[in-house]
């Protein structure tokens, strides 16, 4: 592929400005060889496979080269998310069309672009505190709901909880938005 070429794609993604890209596992073609300059190399291409080094892929179809070193090195670029397509609503959708015509499938690359289905916020994770209130008056159970409500809690909540040897305690679960490690146990 001529180098103007590959500029051109690249300064169309860049031109893009999106804040985010997914690519669907990349199929390299199911065996087959390929002609390089120092031989003949199996299917994915060295250069090809050495560029897909941590990104899925798969072999099916046919055996012929359908993952080249150009379209590795874009995705590599790119550094997009790799599964399933998430939740969008697409207003643009771009097809790129190969020269090889295959018979059971198309030989094509399709770029849809829009914004996220949540009107583009991230799912946010959120995470319980959790300790156990040893020793405490039914004062100190009630400073553990206000100060975690306080504190930006999204909830609080206090259960009787029976301690080794039998003694009733209260243990506090508070659920929060994580900012940092305050020596509780957190799980989410």
């Amino acid at each position: 592929m001529r180098l103007w070429i590959l500029l051109r794609r690249a300064r169309g993604f860049i031109i893009c400005g999106l804040a985010a890209w997914y690519c669907s596992p990349v199929e390299c073609g199911r065996g087959g060889m390929v002609k390089c300059a120092h031989g003949t190399f199996p299917v994915p291409a060295p250069a090809t496979a050495d560029l897909l080094r941590g990104v899925p892929t798969y072999s099916a179809h046919v055996q012929k080269e359908l993952a080249t070193p150009t379209g590795a090195a874009l995705l590599r670029a790119l550094e997009p998310t790799f599964g399933p397509q998430p939740a969008m609503k697409v207003e643009q959708i771009g097809y790129g069309a190969g020269t090889r015509n295959f018979d059971s499938f198309p030989n094509v690359l399709r770029l849809s672009v829009g914004e996220a289905a949540d009107g583009g916020d991230a799912a946010q994770t959120v995470t319980v505190i959790e300790t156990a209130l040893d020793d405490s008056l039914a004062a100190g159970a009630g400073a553990c709901d206000r100060s975690g409500t306080g504190e930006g809690a999204l909830d609080v909540m206090l259960t009787a909880v029976i301690m080794k040897e039998g003694p009733v305690r209260e243990r506090c679960l508070s659920s929060a938005v994580p900012t940092s490690a305050t020596g509780r146990r957190w799980s989410t």
